[in-house]
């Protein structure tokens, strides 16, 4: 099987919509717990949320760099 060739422009529309999923994701698990807990004024939790964010899209911008999304864009048939 031959992969089907992707324009520039596809990989990075598709890598875009990616982060933007990523990023949704990360702010949508703090702002749950915040709001499930009535209230928004509770500096640990909005300390927990840098760090889950931090974690979670460092974590991806580190894989990002050993493998980028476009690579993995390309193999896929």
């Amino acid at each position: 099987m031959t992969a089907k060739p992707t324009s520039e422009a596809v990989t990075q529309q598709g890598a875009a919509r990616q982060w933007v999923r990523l990023v949704a994701a990360y702010l949508l698990v703090p702002l749950v717990l915040l709001l499930c807990a009535g209230e928004l004024a509770r500096w640990p939790a909005w300390l927990y949320s840098l760090l889950f964010l931090a974690a979670g899209i460092g974590g991806r911008i580190c894989a990002e760099r050993r493998q980028p999304v476009s690579r993995k864009l390309e193999k896929t048939p």
